[in-house]
């Protein structure tokens, strides 16, 4: 809790840098931020500005002990930031998946072996037209 405006003025900060419009909301009481990025898909560089921009804002989030989850789960745009979170219990992760899940049948190339690339793992669902 301690971090949360910190945190939103950091998230401001580096949408400003990279001239995106960026939100950011949440529950306070429980401690949970969100972010919203407002781009036009057609533009090459807004894709790489967002990019840039999320990566540097899970960064400072883990440096402050925050974490990529949130109350509605990681979902596949977070899954890279995860992976980089979590990424020595990964291995512990899959082995147990594998033991309930021998033929990989429950969401196969979600989560921890979803794509690197959050642009590539979802489709977006907020943009300015």
């Amino acid at each position: 809790f301690s971090k949360m405006a910190a945190t939103a003025d950091k998230i401001h900060e580096v949408a400003e840098r990279h001239g995106l419009i960026m939100t950011a909301y949440g529950h306070c009481g429980a401690g949970c931020m969100h972010t919203k990025i407002l781009m036009d898909t057609d533009k090459d560089f807004q894709w790489e500005s967002a990019r840039a921009a999320i990566a540097e804002i899970y960064d400072f989030v883990h440096s402050v002990g925050g974490t990529t989850s949130a109350e509605h789960g990681i979902g596949l745009s977070k899954a890279p930031a995860f992976k980089k979170e979590k990424a020595a219990s990964l291995e512990l992760m899959r082995a147990i998946k594998s033991v309930f899940d021998p033929n990989n049948i429950l969401n196969p190339g979600k989560l921890m072996d979803a794509p690197d690339d959050w642009v590539k793992a979802t489709n977006l669902r907020y943009q300015l037209l």
